[in-house]
């Protein structure tokens, strides 16, 4: 018969929640951190050194102190996670980029000066992140790795008893501990497409006998049709998008996405790879958003 292991005796090994977090390497400080202190204070003493026959050391040394602190603060004082220097970053380089882009891989001609009064007027070509999409509809980042998208069915908590929701839940929290890589998940509305639906009414109201269920199903797909046209009607679209790094590791994006299907169907959520044209549609969609006369919804729900 086994023997009975006590509870108590059971060593308890805490496991970090993020395991992504880089290395600490002097006083918990990252290499990245002492790389940017290490040159600022490396740049701050050969200023020093240049000047040093000019200014005073305690002058020198107050004045170069707000840098130095400035510098401490931004490399280890982070908001929604993200280093401020980094934030700091991403603000340079969105004020130097164009807010005007479009898609021109052959170049853009010359704007004339009186129409262009500054930079970040004038117009730039738009660099897509994307380089292709395979045929699977894996997404190559370049240097940046791979990414597949998936969409995904919902859920009307509201709708279900306090149990039922409780149930839900818990399949959704299990998946999100399940997570092994990057995982974005995006929201977003559209107009409806409900132009099938309008094709269907006209058609099965030629075939009507009675003249006033004819006059009925035609006015009621015209309703439709107005309702379509002002963008009245519109649609939720929830898409996953799953990211690994490494090119080497686009396998691993399908199976993650079946992991997803598998658990997240304890939530009744249905996950649903994107192919290689609904990726494309998505994507072309997202960069080019058409007037909803001219908008193209040969497919649905996708990000």
């Amino acid at each position: 018969m086994a023997d009975h292991l006590d509870d108590d005796a059971i060593p308890i090994v805490r496991i970090p929640a993020d395991v992504d977090q880089p290395d600490k390497i002097v006083a918990g400080l990252t290499a990245r951190q002492l790389a940017v202190l290490g040159t600022t204070t490396l740049v701050l003493w050969l200023g020093y050194q240049a000047c040093c026959h000019l200014v005073p050391p305690i002058p020198y040394l107050l004045a170069s102190a707000p840098v130095l602190l400035g510098t401490a603060v931004a490399v280890t004082m982070k908001r929604d996670g993200v280093p401020l220097d980094r934030l700091l970053g991403a603000w340079v380089r969105y004020k130097r980029t164009s807010p005007r882009q479009v898609l021109a891989p052959e170049g853009l001609p010359e704007v004339p000066k009186r129409l262009a009064k500054s930079p970040r007027t004038r117009p730039a070509p738009f660099v897509s992140p994307v380089r292709e999409v395979a045929e699977a509809g894996v997404l190559d980042l370049g240097s940046d790795g791979v990414s597949a998208l998936a969409r995904c069915s919902m859920v009307n908590l509201s709708l279900r008893s306090p149990r039922e929701q409780s149930v839900l839940l818990a399949g959704f929290a299990r998946w999100l501990n399940s997570l092994t890589g990057r995982t974005a998940i995006n929201v977003r509305s559209r107009p409806a497409d409900l132009s099938g639906v309008c094709d269907s009414l006209l058609n099965q109201a030629a075939g009507l006998q009675n003249e006033a269920l004819r006059a009925a199903a035609s006015e009621h797909a015209n309703f439709i049709a107005h309702l379509v046209a002002d963008e009245q009607l519109l649609t939720r679209e929830v898409i996953v998008a799953v990211h690994e790094p490494s090119k080497a590791a686009a396998s691993r994006l399908h199976r993650r996405l079946e992991d997803a299907d598998s658990l997240l169907g304890c939530a009744d959520i249905a996950v649903d790879p994107l192919p290689e044209s609904a990726a494309t549609a998505l994507i072309n969609d997202a960069y080019n958003p058409a007037p909803a006369g001219l908008r193209d919804m040969a497919w649905e729900e996708v990000l």
